[in-house]
């Protein structure tokens, strides 16, 4: 990361460790310190348990209870990180695109070797 400004490299690090403090605050109990209730082993219901499906309809699961579960608090940091990742990729390559563009206008404007015309054509055999 030697492109980039110290002062903004120091905030992006100052943003991505709030952002992992806030994410862990939030992650509370760990899975395996939750107490576990027996179940009862047999059924008195005259009706048959529900067919579990691979995929589950729209509304039939409940509401995040864990930072970990489907739709948490760490999935939705992930999904940002992931977001703010890929754009940072893109506005570093257009940058260099731009520059690269500059260098090469400013090369055929002063007829320096690599500039696509401008310069005095080359009297070679």
């Amino acid at each position: 990361m030697g492109f980039v400004r110290p002062r903004l490299r120091a905030l992006l690090l100052v943003v991505l460790v709030s952002l992992t403090v806030m994410a862990l605050a939030r992650a509370g109990v760990p899975a395996g310190a939750q107490s576990v209730e027996p179940q009862p082993q047999g059924t008195t219901e005259a009706t048959p348990p529900p067919v579990q499906r691979i995929i589950p309809l729209p509304n039939s699961g409940h509401k995040p209870e864990d930072a970990g579960d489907p739709g948490g608090s760490l999935q939705v940091l992930l999904f940002v990180i992931l977001i703010v990742g890929v754009s940072s990729i893109i506005g570093l390559a257009l940058r260099d695109i731009r520059k690269a563009k500059r260098r090469q206008a400013a090369a055929a404007a002063t007829g320096a070797p690599g500039g696509q015309g401008g310069g005095q054509p080359s009297s070679g055999p």
